[in-house]
């Protein structure tokens, strides 16, 4: 019995081990502002005032920008792979003729695999580009002023290009980055290297 829990022990301790030696992994968590879902919004937004010569008008309220999860796998000196997930929720304000009718909310969950390409790869800085293609659920909430609710799912293509990251910290860093999509124009947050 001692002899099976010396080998389960090592069982779970060494792969850890090996982690922490190497240092391949990455967790990434981030916050980025000035997503692609909420730009298209703002932009339809104001082709709809101009459609119905001011009539129709969605006003946006509040919105979340996108909160970011990730995971990275450096394989090697170059390139690191992974996944990022995002959430990104956006309420707007739904009037006629400038009167409220409604409330529209906007809940987009993404997740896409990402791959980045570093420039600059040291201990304690790097400087990379990235690419990240997958796809976004959306969901849509129309609430009238007066007690009607409309639900609809659906799905659509997503994106980032991060044209400029950089990372600084050893194990436990920050990082900004620049670009469009997903993560918003610019993201930033904490990575933790394991």
């Amino acid at each position: 019995m001692k002899k099976q829990i010396i080998i389960i022990s090592l069982l779970l301790v060494l792969p850890a081990t090996i982690f922490a030696q190497d240092k391949k992994h990455e967790i990434v968590l981030g916050y980025g502002v000035g997503t692609h879902y909420a730009i298209v919004e703002e932009m339809a937004g104001v082709l709809g005032i101009f459609i119905t010569l001011g009539t129709f008008n969605a006003e946006y309220e509040s919105g979340t920008g996108a909160i970011l999860l990730g995971y990275r796998y450096s394989a090697g000196e170059k390139f690191s792979i992974g996944i990022d997930g995002s959430y990104t929720k956006i309420k707007e304000i739904l009037k006629i003729q400038s009167k409220p009718v409604g409330d529209f909310n906007k809940q987009f969950y993404t997740i896409a695999p990402y791959v980045a390409y570093n420039y600059i790869k040291k201990e304690k800085f790097s400087m990379y580009s990235g690419i990240g293609l997958g796809y976004t659920f959306v969901k849509d909430e129309y609430t009238t002023d007066d007690g009607g609710n409309e639900t609809n799912n659906s799905g659509e293509f997503a994106f980032h290009l991060s044209a400029f990251g950089v990372r600084f910290g050893k194990n436990i860093g920050g990082y900004v980055e620049v670009g469009y999509g997903y993560k918003g124009l610019v993201n930033l947050g904490v990575s933790f290297k394991l």
